[in-house]
């Protein structure tokens, strides 16, 4: 026997007409449901309390369980409030930037991992009694000087000394011309404070060595005779003393005596060491 709903009550036996039913559409005889069609597209909630049902719009892409895998994309995730665990160096980007600070490197850095352009402060090194810094410079071709008497800077010949830093050197420059007529000039800079020349001898043509020792300060330029068709070898022994700046300590060199026609060239193989001492 069918039954219908009539006013407030049932009807033979009816539920009320007049209850809050959830209905896909409208029904003529209710009066207190609530209609799914009248709400927008989008995934149902219940209000606390009331049950009253309303929608919220889909959010793109699948919905997923917690313990499901999911590649989220274009998402914020607030670190104080979450823990990231298992990452490891390779998902870490090159690009990354991260700051040094954040790091733990201690006792883990080893020599190849420090860039020859870091330029890391000498007084961050660990240095201890004896030798703290080796330098060395070497022309890997020769260089030549026509028609001029004006100092100038070797190729190869110059490295940087710090401030206040205090280096022992020594070098060997080998010079040499077709013709007697140009002869050697050279003088070694040290930019802000002293050098001091202790030994210095060179061969000549006749493999005779003639020595200059003893102790002074460079700051003339002195001259070497060049027999024609000849090397001579000169050899340089002194201390740098730098000032409160530092800069570049360099060899300059040039004809002693001015030839358009016959150059004076250093020779490959030139070369000089400086080792740092304080």
């Amino acid at each position: 026997m069918a039954r219908y709903f009539q006013g407030g009550a049932a009807g033979a036996g009816g539920a009320p007409t007049n209850a809050t039913y959830i209905v896909q559409t409208a029904h003529g005889e209710l009066s207190a449901e609530q209609i799914l069609a009248d709400l927008s597209t989008g995934i149902i909630r219940v209000a606390t309390g009331t049950g009253i049902l309303n929608s919220v719009a889909q959010p793109t892409g699948a919905v997923v369980g917690t313990s499901d895998s999911q590649t989220l994309t274009s998402k914020t995730i607030d670190a104080d409030s979450n823990t990231l665990s298992n990452i490891e160096n390779a998902d870490i980007k090159a690009a990354a930037a991260i700051a040094y600070s954040k790091l733990n490197l201690a006792d883990s850095i080893v020599n190849a991992d420090v860039s020859t352009t870091a330029a890391v402060a000498y007084s961050k090194l660990a240095g201890t009694s004896g030798i703290l810094a080796i330098i060395t410079k070497s022309k890997a071709a020769a260089e030549s000087v026509t028609n001029s008497t004006t100092l100038q800077d070797d190729d190869d010949l110059q490295f940087t000394i710090v401030a206040n830093g205090v280096y022992l050197f020594m070098a060997v420059v080998n010079a040499t011309s077709v013709s007697a007529n140009p002869d050697w000039k050279y003088l070694w800079v040290e930019p802000d404070g002293t050098f001091e020349l202790t030994a210095e001898d060179w061969t000549t043509s006749s493999a005779t060595i003639i020595n200059d020792t003893g102790v002074n300060e460079a700051t003339a330029a002195a001259n070497i005779v060049v027999a024609a068709n000849a090397t001579i070898s000169a050899r340089f022994i002194g201390v740098i003393k730098a000032g409160g700046t530092g800069g570049t300590f360099k060899l300059q060199w040039s004809q002693n005596t001015l030839d358009a026609t016959n150059a004076i060239t250093v020779e490959a193989g030139s070369s000089l060491i400086a080792i740092r001492v304080l």
